[in-house]
């Protein structure tokens, strides 16, 4: 889903629910290409294409929802 909404280079950034783990920037990429690691051990995340505008939010056992964020 990554790939297709966002080129390799354009940065993402990564929210975790749990607030344990750090927020952090990326390319989306390498967000795609370990997207099992990322979904490994979360509950829920978020994850914002910065370019686009597009925030996919992950939670477990409810799957993915994807919107474009009002500016």
């Amino acid at each position: 889903m990554l790939c297709e909404l966002a080129g390799p280079d354009e940065l993402v950034v990564l929210f975790w629910g749990n607030l344990m783990v750090p927020s952090v920037a990326v390319e989306a990429g390498l967000v795609a290409a370990h997207a099992d690691v990322v979904l490994a051990d979360c509950y829920e995340c978020w994850v914002y294409l910065v370019d686009n505008g597009v925030l996919i939010e992950f939670q477990d056992g409810e799957g993915f929802t994807v919107g474009r964020v009002p500016q």
